[in-house]
Parts: C-alpha cells; structure tokens; sequence
C-alpha cells in the first residue's frame, strides 16, 4: 500500500510539474515550541508536572505548492521540525523534554494579493526520536501526531519568502496508548518562522 501511494504520488508531481502548475522549494527556520497540559493537578499528586517554559529548536525541508488558480492551491511540505519542552513540576524538579518529527503539512492557501497568503490545514507528523533530561523515551513517546496549521506566507519577486505559522498538536505525545483513567495529556504547541526559496 506505502508503495502504490509513493507511486501514485510521485506520477501526480510529474504530472503537475509537466503542465507547469507545480513549484518546488526549499525552508528553513526556527521553533518556539511549548507541551499544553490539558488537565491540572494539585501538590498531592505527587509533583505530577502543571508547568512549563517554551524551548527554541529548528526546522527544516522542502514544500511542493500545486497551483490550482492566481488565489487557490495547495502546498505540500516534508519537514524535520525539534519540539519539546522544559517541564516544571510542583515540587520543583525539571524535565527537558525534546521531540523530534517528521512532519507532513498539508496547507490549502488563499493569495489575498499577488504575495501575501492564508496558509491553513492539518499536519501529521511521525516521530524521529525524544529524549527526557537526555534519557532516549522514544519507545515510550507516541510515534505519531496529528494537528492543525494556520500562519501566513509572504514571498518576494525574487522567490524568497518568508512565513509565520502556529502549529497546534490535537494527541497526546506522553503515552503509546490512550487510557480513559488517566486525565495527563501533554500536547505540542509550536509557533514557527521560516525563510526559503520557491523555483
């Protein structure tokens, strides 16, 4: 099935490349990512983490615009984005928790002017690898995240553009599975700003 889709994609590229209604760049940028806690807890928890402070990483990698008319199209990115947080817990101990993805955004834009554009859609990212205080936690991190996209995009002229994105995780990141009992969930928030070039 992986395969068929590779294919299928990759005629649907050449495709739209041929009729010259798909572009092809490259971006790079920086994170600012934080972990939303969805529930609280109180001291007698057992210091189970309420806090955290937001932690600067980067990304990178390459975007496919498909250009369906002057105001509509789609653009398809393949990224490797570092997430994570320094989490604060109530009996003030620290954890530094990195995530880093694989992400696929799939955005739908609107050109507002020849330049400027909304950038909307979701993204599903597949992990690459997390550490905790520099302790691997891969195997014990969800593998996959799936959330939503929304900033916009300027480009120049010249091909340059700039973008401002705030990405929001919508599962939890801290457990391979889904318990019904237990109300700790720690989802990515990431505001992004990249620069790249579009051919």
């Amino acid at each position: 099935m992986k395969k068929i889709f590779l294919l299928v994609a990759l005629i649907a590229i050449q495709f739209s490349y041929s009729q010259g209604n798909m572009r092809f760049g490259v971006k790079l940028g920086g994170n600012l990512s934080t972990l939303i806690q969805t529930s609280k807890y109180s001291p007698s928890d057992g210091g189970r983490r309420d806090n955290g402070s937001s932690k600067i990483g980067f990304h990178g990698g390459i975007t496919f615009e498909f250009l369906f008319s002057e105001r509509i199209s789609v653009q398809v990115e393949a990224l490797y984005s570092a997430k994570g947080a320094k989490l604060i817990g109530y009996d003030k101990t620290s954890e530094k928790k990195h995530l880093n993805y694989i992400s696929f955004p799939i955005l739908g834009k609107y050109y507002a002017t020849p330049n400027l554009s909304i950038e909307l859609g979701p993204e599903i990212s597949l992990l690459s690898s997390a550490t905790s205080n520099d302790m691997p936690i891969t195997k014990s991190t969800r593998q996959q995240d799936f959330g939503l996209v929304g900033g916009l995009a300027y480009e120049f002229y010249n091909g340059v553009f700039v973008q401002g994105r705030y990405c929001l995780g919508l599962v939890d990141t801290s457990h391979t599975q889904t318990s019904a009992s237990d109300d700790y969930k720690l989802k990515n928030s990431v505001i992004q700003v990249s620069v790249g070039f579009i051919f």
